[in-house]
């Protein structure tokens, strides 16, 4: 399996266990995201990749780190995820750049910095779709 598509799958494994652990249906959390049930679902089963907005978002709603849903850290004890076989670190696969991303950003604590941060990257979005 690819890189990318192994990365949702966990992603969507991760949904469905921490909906089902606060014992939410789909539609529940559909809500929350401002989406439709069959959209959520989507997200579960891997066959729509996830927004990393609606990951942080979830990831809020649930009271724990956006890392906890990554293929990133075991949620218990900080440790790599043993399930998970991470590209190596000289990929730069897009799935492994974004978890590299959420992890740092979601280590930042000043909301102030956070906030410059994402203004940095939009715009560097913008200048980059400018000069294709």
């Amino acid at each position: 399996m690819d890189m990318p598509n192994q990365v949702y799958r966990y992603i969507g494994t991760r949904l469905k266990e921490l909906r089902a652990e606060r014992g939410l249906t789909q539609a529940q959390v559909a809500q929350v995201l401002s989406v439709s049930p069959q959209q959520y679902q989507k997200y579960e089963d891997a066959s729509t990749k996830c927004s990393l907005i609606h990951i942080y978002s979830l990831a809020q709603h649930y009271g724990i780190a956006a890392s906890d849903i990554l293929p990133i850290r075991n949620k218990t004890n900080g440790e790599p995820d043993p399930n998970y076989h991470a590209p190596e670190e000289d990929t730069g696969s897009d799935a492994d750049l974004v978890a590299r991303l959420v992890t740092a950003f979601v280590a930042i604590k000043d909301a102030k910095l956070r906030r410059s941060l994402v203004h940095v990257i939009e715009s560097a979005a913008a200048n980059g779709s400018k000069n294709e």
